[in-house]
C-alpha cells in the first residue's frame, strides 16, 4: 500500500512539473531511477505493474518534451538504451518479470528531431496471446513479440536502412529464447518489426527465434568484420527429443548467418574458432 501510494504521489508531482514549460531532465531522471527497478523488483505483481504504469507515463510525458533526444538517462540501469550508429533513433526497453515465471516487455522507439519534424515516440507492449507464425510476421505496436534487445545492426535491404536487433526472451520457466529481429520504418516513419530477409533452405523467415531449455546458456554474438551473427547451434540429447524446446541445449557447434546481397544467409557447422575475424575475441552469451 505504501508502494502504491508513492507512485501515485510522484505521479501527480511529476505531471505538475512536467507542465511548467522548460525542465530540467536531471532531476526527472532521478526520479525515474527510483521507480524503475521496482518494475523488477517489487514482491507483488500488481506492485509491478504499478510501478510500471506510473514510469511509463511518466517517462513517455518526459521524451515528449523538446531536447529530450540529447540527454542521455545513464542512471537508468534496468532500462537498456540503444542507439544505432547513425543515431536516427533510440530504443528505451525493459521487461516486467511476472512471479508465475512469464515476462512483459516494452519497447519506446524514439526518432531524432529534425528541422522538419520534431521528435516522435512509438510505444510497444508486448502481446500475450501467441502468434501462429510468429517467424513469418511483420508486426506493429497491436502485436510486437516482444523482447530485450542488447545490439542494434545497421544493414542496407534494397537500398534501404534497415536494423537488426538481437534480443533475449526468459519465456517462462521451463525455456528461454534468443531472438535475431529487424526493425524498420516505412515511408510514413512508422517503426515496425519482422522484414523477409533471413535466407534458410530456400525458405525466408521475417524473424529467427531460438528456443532451448532454461537452464542453458546460448550465445548470438555479431561479428561486423565478417558480416555474420555467430549462433550456438541447438540440439537435444536424444534423437527422440530433436525439435522439443525443454530438451534443447547448445552442443559445442555453430551456425552462422552471413548478410550477402540484402539477406542474412545461414551457413551450417560454421567454424567459429578458426574463423580469422573472430579469433581474439571470447566467444560467450552478451550480459
Amino acid at each position: 500500500m505504501k508502494a502504491i501510494t508513492f507512485y501515485i504521489l510522484f505521479f501527480t508531482i511529476s505531471n505538475w512539473a512536467l507542465g511548467q514549460g522548460q525542465i530540467d531532465f536531471s532531476l526527472f531522471e532521478d526520479s525515474l531511477a527510483r521507480v524503475a527497478p521496482d518494475i523488477l523488483n517489487a514482491k507483488t505483481d500488481s506492485e509491478k505493474k504499478s510501478a510500471n504504469a506510473i514510469f511509463l507515463k511518466t517517462f513517455k510525458r518526459v521524451l515528449q518534451k523538446d531536447g529530450s533526444f540529447s540527454h542521455p538517462f545513464k542512471t537508468l540501469e534496468t532500462i537498456a538504451i540503444l542507439k544505432p550508429a547513425d543515431k536516427k533513433f533510440r530504443v528505451f526497453n525493459w521487461n516486467r518479470p511476472l512471479n508465475d515465471g512469464r515476462y512483459k516487455y516494452y519497447c519506446i522507439v524514439q526518432t531524432a528531431p529534425s528541422k522538419k519534424q520534431p521528435s516522435q515516440l512509438f510505444i510497444f507492449e508486448s502481446i500475450e496471446k501467441k502468434l501462429p507464425q510468429p517467424e513469418m510476421t511483420t508486426l506493429n505496436i497491436k502485436n510486437w513479440y516482444g523482447a530485450l534487445y542488447y545490439k542494434i545492426i545497421p544493414i542496407k535491404c534494397k537500398g534501404k536502412q534497415v536494423y537488426t536487433l538481437l534480443g533475449w526472451d526468459g519465456n517462462d520457466n521451463l525455456t528461454t529464447k534468443k531472438i535475431i529481429d529487424v526493425l524498420h520504418f516505412s515511408d510514413a516513419g512508422v517503426p515496425k518489426f519482422g522484414l523477409p530477409i533471413f535466407e534458410i533452405e530456400d525458405q525466408l523467415k521475417s524473424r529467427l527465434i531460438f528456443e532451448y531449455r532454461n537452464m542453458a546458456v546460448m550465445s548470438v554474438k555479431y561479428y561486423a568484420k565478417s558480416k555474420r551473427i555467430v549462433v550456438d547451434h541447438l540440439s537435444a540429447p536424444d534423437a527422440s527429443l530433436q525439435g522439443i524446446p525443454q530438451f534443447m541445449a547448445p552442443d559445442g557447434s555453430y551456425d552462422a548467418y552471413r548478410f550477402k546481397k540484402g539477406k542474412w544467409r545461414l551457413e551450417k557447422d560454421f567454424d567459429a574458432k578458426n574463423d580469422k575475424s573472430i579469433i581474439g575475441n571470447k566467444y560467450n552469451a552478451p550480459k
